[in-house]
């Protein structure tokens, strides 16, 4: 754990700073991954409607796990506390979107809403927890697209389920690598 002096202001900056450095991967990994999962899924229906392909999201925690556990960065040697309930939530929210796939290809229910509203709120919370102004704009979009995944149906819920990902999973991804690049070379500059 780190010293217990510090603020916390400075824990919400230092816990930022490590989310950044150490998430964005995860995020990048997952959302790409359901990305081309959905694109299958996608096409699929669109040449037969009638088909079991929601049964392909079976793959996703398997080929993504897979994934995740290769490119996983190091442990962080003193993350924060707020930086460890953070990292729990991020496993709970993975946990909830497997139990959505594995439930959608059985049960008739908006999975594809629950996955983006799940996705959106813990892009929230990430936002305003670590006082993370770039998350912000994510999350509404996934709170929008959550909404418009309610009006459609078919191969267009999983379209718009794509730009829900994208929202929610792959922008917040790209901006915490940005952001710990330029943390780095501040770092490696001083």
């Amino acid at each position: 754990m780190t010293d217990k002096t510090l603020t916390f202001d400075e824990e919400v900056r230092l816990t930022r700073r490590q989310v950044a450095s150490v998430e964005h991967l995860a995020l990048l990994i997952w959302g790409w991954t359901t990305i081309a999962i959905a694109l299958a899924i996608f096409a699929l229906m669109l040449i037969d409607d009638m088909g079991k392909w929601q049964l392909l999201w079976l793959a996703l925690p398997l080929i993504a796990g897979t994934l995740h556990v290769k490119f996983q960065k190091p442990a962080l040697p003193d993350p924060t506390s707020l930086y460890l309930m953070l990292s729990s939530v991020s496993r709970m929210v993975i946990s909830v979107i497997f139990v959505c796939a594995v439930a959608g290809c059985y049960f008739s229910y908006p999975s594809y809403f629950i996955v983006i509203l799940v996705l959106a709120m813990w892009c929230g919370v990430s936002a305003f927890m670590l006082d993370y102004p770039r998350l912000k704009g994510p999350c509404i979009g996934g709170f929008a697209m959550a909404a418009a995944i309610l009006n459609v149906s078919g191969a267009a819920a999983v379209a718009v389920f794509i730009a829900g990902i994208i929202a929610t999973l792959v922008i917040p991804g790209y901006i915490m690598r940005s952001d710990a690049r330029k943390e780095k070379m501040a770092d490696s500059a001083k």
